[in-house]
């Protein structure tokens, strides 16, 4: 006789981080982790950095990277890559190529409360506990330590620590040439 599963999930995963939204994918770039550089995870705000080359990027530290034309996307997951060996939720550790979304619909996890009328901030300071949770998104700035983006939006309403589609449209993000680094 057959036999079949006694469990059932009732309530699937509706998405996750990092996973492209509504078949929107309109302008993903391919980059590299930089040198140095924590790990990032699908989901996460990156952004280019000085010194770290033209397809570097790396999570946001300071405001500026964020509200500049160093502002790159949001990293998108790969369902095919196998997790690396000493990292937590398939995070990409230095050198590593990941994809990029510069425009387009993209799935991310929001540290509090959000519905499409909130702003988009993105965390450049850990939370306590060494979270690592910079590239994170919410809906203020936190005492400081997240940056309102411009050029993203909620599209829907979501709880803490809740999935929820982001709207990106960063066109004006630096494009690389070569070697030589991003340009304007």
């Amino acid at each position: 006789m057959a036999s079949f599963p006694t469990a059932v999930f009732r309530t699937p995963n509706r998405a996750f981080a990092g996973q492209i939204a509504n078949g929107r994918a309109d302008r993903v770039d391919s980059k590299y982790v930089a040198a140095g550089a924590p790990n990032v995870s699908a989901g996460r705000f990156v952004t280019f950095h000085n010194g770290d080359g033209g397809l570097a990027v790396r999570v946001p530290t300071v405001a500026s990277e964020v509200q500049t034309k160093r502002a790159c996307g949001v990293v998108v997951l790969d369902v095919t890559r196998q997790p690396t060996p000493g990292t937590a939720e398939l995070a990409y550790i230095a050198g590593e190529t990941l994809a990029v979304m510069r425009q387009g619909e993209i799935w991310v996890i929001v540290e509090e409360a959000v519905d499409p009328s909130s702003p988009v901030y993105v965390r450049i300071t850990e939370s306590s506990g060494g979270a690592a949770d910079q590239g994170a998104f919410r809906a203020s700035a936190a005492s400081g330590a997240a940056i309102y983006c411009e050029g993203l939006s909620y599209g829907d309403t979501a709880g803490i620590g809740g999935l929820v589609p982001l709207r990106v449209n960063l066109p004006g993000a630096w494009v690389t040439t070569g070697p030589t680094g991003p340009t304007a």
